[in-house]
């Protein structure tokens, strides 16, 4: 009788294992927290946070002609502004601190949903030129939402961090929120404090956030990183306009350049990358570290290289209207420019004198 007991009580333990995983599993597909099945629906409050693991649900379910691609320094763009100056209907597909193979990925897979996309903006920007062209910050298996394979989605369906997104979502959806739209995702300024002065202090005595130390293999990654991640899909899909920029870096991140002996490194990097993307007819090139109201002025930026949502959409707006555009006519004068004015400026009247 004991026996009979035993094997009906664990009988009903893995039933009711088994039934719970179902129901979770039947809540995500349903609800859909990364947008892989469906498009998000109106009523719910989605949770648009993890980029790397939305961005694919954004790229296949959302009704868009253009994509703005790439790190932080295109986060606190407004698709908004695409809209109004050109009527396109743009998506962000974002992610934090992403090396250039990545943006390129997420980007080849946008345009595998999307083949008819008529826009392209996404940043060059000296961080990320030096690296490993091939560099990848997630382990394959993590891939699961980039492809059209049913079987490993187990991987999302039966998967902790989606249950408390659904629960979240249901929450959220309780309290009466709303879904971020892309003006706001990814968004990051709200939560940065801006124009500190012992920021500014300890960015002007620090370390640069750049590795120039071998030089060689700077410069030859930028070259590489340019042609593999962003001239190669350029060459596949003429028929898009591509616009590239050069974000605009206070000073504090060439007086970092200067303290570690590296200026000239930055040059070199930024010439290479240029001489690579000039002669593509569909990628326009264009740069801000020659906007000196903004370089110049702390109260823009969070650190070095970080600036507020205002930059970036007078940037947008800049580039949309073919301004700051760097060309084969111009791109010497326009480093001779630049490498002269950082290395001249009096980095010293940037410090407040001791009352």
């Amino acid at each position: 009788m004991k026996k009979s007991n035993t094997k009906v009580y664990f009988k009903t333990v893995i039933i009711t294992t088994i039934s719970l995983l179902l129901l979770l599993a039947m809540m995500v597909i349903i609800i859909d927290p990364m947008m892989h099945y469906h498009k998000p629906f109106s009523r719910l409050c989605y949770v648009m946070k993890d980029e790397f693991f939305l961005n694919p649900g954004i790229a296949s379910k959302y009704d868009y002609d253009a994509i703005i691609v790439g790190d932080s320094s295109c986060q606190n763009f407004l698709t908004s502004i695409i809209k109004d100056e050109r009527g396109l209907e743009a998506v962000k597909l974002t992610n934090t601190g992403a090396p250039f193979s990545e943006s390129d990925e997420i980007l080849r897979y946008a345009f595998k949903c999307n083949p008819d996309i008529k826009l392209v903006v996404r940043a060059v920007d000296s961080l990320m030129l030096s690296k490993d062209p091939d560099i990848k910050r997630y382990p394959k298996k993590d891939y699961y939402l980039y492809d059209d394979n049913v079987f490993n989605d187990v991987r999302y369906i039966f998967n902790i961090e989606m249950y408390k997104k659904c629960f979240t979502i249901l929450n959220d959806t309780r309290l009466g929120k709303k879904t971020w739209n892309m003006d706001m995702y990814s968004n990051w300024e709200d939560f940065r404090d801006f124009g500190g002065y012992e920021m500014l202090l300890a960015s002007l005595e620090g370390e640069p956030t750049v590795d120039y130390t071998d030089e060689a293999l700077s410069i030859a990654n930028a070259k590489e990183n340019v042609l593999k991640n962003i001239v190669k899909t350029a060459r596949e899909h003429q028929d898009t306009e591509f616009i590239v920029f050069m974000p605009p870096y206070h000073l504090a991140y060439y007086k970092s350049l200067l303290n570690a002996s590296t200026f000239d490194t930055e040059f070199k990097v930024q010439k290479v990358a240029i001489e690579t993307l000039i002669d593509e007819p569909n990628i326009k090139l264009y740069s801000f570290c020659d906007d000196y109201e903004i370089t110049t002025d702390w109260s823009y930026y969070c650190d070095m290289v970080h600036s507020k949502q205002d930059v970036n959409s007078r940037i947008l707006e800049m580039m949309l209207n073919d301004q700051h555009r760097i060309t084969k006519d111009n791109y010497l004068d326009y480093l001779t420019e630049i490498k002269s004015f950082y290395s001249d400026f009096d980095y010293s009247t940037l410090i407040k004198e001791e009352d």
